[in-house]
């Protein structure tokens, strides 16, 4: 009795496992989803109202509790507390941010690429900054939409088998 409830907890366990796994890749689609919306705000907002980035951070987090808006926040705080430039502050607080979730190495350089522009260009070439942005993001949007199409089934399906197999291994 004890050995089969053993056995299926060691299932059960292991199934969980892939259940993670499949739990993380929604979640690095949605990060991405909300970054990229962040970016498009941000980029309407500098078209329309050319403020000064801490203003405009500060309305653009008002009433919004994502991770692309705790950075934001983040940022707008140490910008005013500091008084560094965005440049030197931004990577830090993204790799804060961002540093216990899913997230591969190709999505972490397009969330640090948006401080490497943002204030630092006249406004055209900001523009092209976000336009090249806006497209990298897409497509990483694209790819973990894939991903989770292609490995999510799998993920949650084989945790089982390998969990099933291993207790009739035991057994």
């Amino acid at each position: 009795m004890v050995k089969i409830i053993g056995l299926i907890s060691l299932t059960i366990s292991i199934g969980l496992i892939g259940i993670i796994r499949f739990t993380g890749l929604k979640r690095r689609l949605e990060l991405l989803d909300d970054f990229y919306k962040l970016v498009i705000e941000i980029k309407s907002q500098i078209n329309y109202f050319k403020e000064p980035l801490p203003d405009m951070f500060s309305k653009l987090c008002e009433n919004n509790d994502s991770k692309a808006h705790f950075l934001l926040n983040d940022v707008r705080l140490k910008m005013i507390e500091k008084q560094l430039q965005i440049k030197e502050i931004w990577p830090l607080i993204a790799n804060r941010v961002y540093n216990s979730e899913p997230l591969t190495k190709e999505d972490m350089d397009l969330i640090l690429y948006l401080g490497t522009f943002l204030g630092q260009t006249d406004y055209e070439n900001q523009l092209y900054h976000f336009e090249y942005l806006e497209n990298n993001l897409s497509l990483q949007i694209k790819y973990a939409s894939e991903e989770i199409e292609r490995r999510g089934p799998l993920l949650k399906k084989v945790g089982f088998m390998v969990g099933i197999i291993i207790s009739i291994v035991l057994l």
